[in-house]
């Protein structure tokens, strides 16, 4: 669970990056490694973080899909809920993210989609939709987020994490 929370609450290292994924954190002890880019057009990095964990495969989805528990381990996550499941591999989620005063909450409606290679992989696309549900009154609407969690099993039994995002929180906040 540390692991975890410590992917996530890394997340805000967006700002400190060049063009190429550029190392921002290489935790040795517990395995953690955060990296960083540019993303043209945009003045806030996309972000990637990459561990391992003692864990099966099937524990790891279960985590993401457990909505539920969602606020616990992700860093400012409010309330993740589903709209739609699309499929057995494919569903619509709505998220608020709790933002400190004086920022407005943002929410986003996130598609996700989940496949599996051949290898065992796990992988789990993360994309907005902006034109599926409407923006809640008093929340200001995050305009993108692209990414994906990644889980592949190692042969020593370990699971190999990673965890990549962009995102656009909308609004008016200072890209620093």
């Amino acid at each position: 669970m540390f692991r975890w929370m410590v992917l996530v609450l890394c997340w805000p290292l967006l700002a400190l990056a060049d063009n190429n994924w550029q190392q921002v954190v290489d935790d040795l002890e517990d395995d953690i490694q955060v990296y960083v880019r540019t993303i043209p057009g945009s003045d806030l990095k996309a972000f990637k973080g990459t561990t391992r964990v003692k864990s099966r495969l099937t524990a790891a989805v279960a985590l993401l899909e457990d909505y539920s528990v969602a606020p616990q381990w992700m860093y400012n996550c409010k309330a993740i809920d589903v709209i739609e499941r699309q499929s057995s591999t494919q569903l619509l989620s709505y998220m608020v993210s709790d933002a400190p005063w004086p920022v407005s909450e943002r929410d986003v409606v996130v598609e996700s989609q989940l496949l599996q290679s051949g290898d065992g992989t796990v992988t789990i696309k993360l994309q907005s939709r902006d034109d599926v549900f409407p923006v809640s009154e008093g929340l200001v609407r995050m305009s993108a987020l692209s990414g994906y969690w990644r889980f592949t099993p190692q042969p020593d039994g370990w699971l190999a994490v990673e965890y990549q995002l962009h995102a656009e929180p909308g609004g008016s906040l200072p890209s620093w």
